[in-house]
């Protein structure tokens, strides 16, 4: 979903469900009724309101650090490769042009296949037989000097870190949130907006501001964990900008940088 459409629907959607229903309650029962049970409502208020806010700020953080995580291990991976290709300027020609050639297919498979099959979890077997391709140019590695033999060494723990980052990205492409932490999400923001409607005004008109306010906020909230849910998918997905660059890296023949790079953003700020 369009992350704007997305953004509309959680915080203006239940903002206005929750106007709706603050109308109907007053309309029903009037505010003299609820005013003798302010005070002890105050306090249960004050209690649901830090538990609610304890879980929420809880799960909030967590996906944000599985995104945090994400990118790191998207990082690792892609130094890793980096790395590796340097590392092979060390290895006599034959080697170091074909491990570089299975270097490229690999960030080229990732960014251009891969990647959209990220948020269906479905595996990619072109970039599987991609990485299989650079471990078969490694075992093929035949080192004949100590100095060989060290970029060889180093060859072998980068293509390890590799693998690893490789193994938590697809698991982090999952963006799971469980069907009852969802449950208690939403359960715990309609009865802490259904709680205000015990706590009546002097007017409707400003106690539809205090209730849009704490609707607002929690429908935020929400959707920080909507969209951090699911690093790469929707507006707000991880970039596979890393990998274009990393190809462009290993296929410039200059002393100097990649020219052909041009990073595009939308306009949320993200790099396309």
């Amino acid at each position: 979903m369009n992350a704007i459409l997305l953004f509309i629907t959680l915080t203006g959607g239940g903002t206005l469900i929750a106007v709706l229903g603050l109308l109907l309650v007053r309309r029903k029962y009037d505010k003299r009724q609820t005013a003798s049970d302010h005070e002890v409502g105050g306090y249960m208020l004050s209690i649901l309101g830090t538990l609610y806010a304890v879980v929420l700020g809880f799960v909030v953080v967590d996906v944000s650090e599985q995104v945090r995580s994400a990118k790191a291990d998207i990082s690792t991976e892609v130094n890793s490769i980096l790395n590796i290709n340097r590392f092979a300027d060390g290895l006599p020609d034959k080697s170091k042009q074909e491990l570089n050639a299975a270097l490229v297919d690999y960030t080229q498979s990732v960014a251009d296949i891969e990647w959209p099959m990220l948020p269906k979890g479905v595996l990619c077997k072109e970039t599987w037989f991609a990485m299989k391709h650079i471990w078969g140019a490694i075992k093929e590695i035949d080192p004949q000097t100590p100095k060989q033999q060290a970029f060889y060494s180093s060859i072998i723990e980068s293509y390890n870190q590799l693998q690893t980052a490789r193994r938590n990205r697809l698991i982090a492409a999952a963006g799971y949130v469980s069907p009852v932490l969802w449950m208690v999400l939403i359960g715990g923001a309609s009865i802490t907006i259904i709680f205000t409607y015990f706590f009546s005004t002097q007017t409707v008109r400003s106690q539809v501001v205090m209730t849009s306010l704490v609707a607002v906020t929690l429908g935020l909230n929400l959707y920080l964990v909507v969209v951090y849910s699911s690093p790469f998918s929707g507006d707000f997905k991880i970039s596979s900008i890393s990998f274009r660059l990393a190809t462009a890296i290993m296929q410039n023949t200059n002393d100097g940088p990649p020219t052909a790079m041009h990073f595009k953003k939308n306009i949320f700020g993200f790099v396309e």
